[in-house]
């Protein structure tokens, strides 16, 4: 595949991903809520396991399943995997479209203080929505996501490199 057809199908889905969090992150939490569907699973059970034994604060309240029942305990946990994962592929595909200019670790560095400005200023909008909350801990969370993605994409480059030395 050609280098401009590479540059432009990661720019796509880039920006696919960008805009997939501007929309996600702008809708109301009763949109997104996943408790009604999660509580038709089967995994009351989970009651009865280790995890009522976790508790913790996060965003000023108390995560467990006795304060927040087994369905939104588990959405709290799937909620912040999806930060990390749509945070990790802009870490890796932003990191592949600028490793089309600059050196890789160059790359690597543009994009993660790209993120990290770009989850700031998601979380700073979230503050300011209806049924939203702008958080710190999920600045840190998009962050991490972002840095595992980057990388990724520098082990993925690196080993593509070394397999044209060889």
């Amino acid at each position: 595949m050609k280098e401009r057809t590479k540059l432009l199908i990661t720019a796509a889905l880039l920006f696919g991903v960008i805009g997939l969090i501007y929309y996600s992150t702008s809708q109301p939490y009763s949109n997104q809520d996943i408790r009604p569907t999660l509580n038709k699973l089967p995994i009351h059970w989970l009651e009865d396991t280790f995890l009522n034994k976790i508790s913790f604060t996060y965003g000023y309240q108390v995560r467990s399943i006795e304060a927040n029942g087994v369905a939104g305990f588990l959405e709290f946990f799937i909620r912040k995997a999806s930060h990390v994962t749509v945070f990790a592929l802009v870490g890796f595909l932003a990191t592949r479209l600028l490793a089309f200019f600059v050196r890789v670790r160059v790359a690597a560095l543009i994009t993660f203080c790209t993120v990290l400005i770009y989850a700031s200023i998601d979380e700073t909008r979230q503050y300011f929505s209806a049924e939203r909350q702008g958080l710190i801990g999920d600045v840190v969370i998009d962050t991490v996501g972002g840095l595992i993605g980057i990388l990724l994409m520098v082990w993925w480059l690196s080993r593509k490199e070394s397999a044209v030395l060889n």
